[in-house]
């Protein structure tokens, strides 16, 4: 019996990892009619190291794939049909907020992850009503300033945002 050695680059390895994790994720998502194709995981790890690459970043471990899917998987605005292109977008808003916020310090340490995603994940179900554009834009900007200036933005009501941030009173 011959056996043969594939060897793999480690960026390589470090990809199929990630992409065999995504996957995983289908084991939660699943319960809510979501699941990603081997195709569409490779596609969104390349999604991945676009938008770390794009906005200056590296990430180690896990990363925030896994995140954005187990908080986002129940969504009333996500379908089978723009599941895949809608995480996709997610991550690349998500490291757009995370390069607003400059890794900034908050009185407790950095501003974690799971502190964007959850912002990210009220607005999207409330005032964005599963608006990409919105989250990408208006929205994102007003998570970023909450998260650096520790202030809780209100998603409930589509008004004009400026007044939110309790800085612009003492500004005034």
């Amino acid at each position: 019996m011959a056996f043969k050695l594939i060897q793999m680059s480690p960026l390589a390895l470090i990809n199929q990892r990630a992409a065999a994790e995504i996957l995983e994720m289908n084991r939660l998502s699943a319960r809510f009619g979501l699941t990603l194709t081997p195709f569409q995981a490779e596609a969104l790890v390349e999604a991945r190291s676009h938008a770390l690459t794009s906005h200056g970043r590296i990430e180690f471990g896990r990363g925030v794939m896994a995140q954005l899917i187990e908080v986002f998987c129940d969504s009333q605005h996500l379908n089978e049909d723009n599941y895949a292109e809608t995480l996709g977008e997610l991550l690349e808003i998500f490291y757009h907020i995370k390069a607003e916020t400059r890794d900034a310090f908050m009185a407790d340490g950095l501003i974690s992850d799971g502190d964007i995603i959850t912002g990210m994940h009220k607005a999207f179900e409330t005032i964005c009503q599963g608006s990409i554009e919105l989250l990408a834009g208006r929205e994102g900007l007003k998570i970023a300033r909450s998260l650096t200036h520790d202030y809780q933005p209100n998603f409930s009501e589509d008004i004009n945002h400026e007044g939110d941030n309790p800085d612009d009173e003492a500004n005034e």
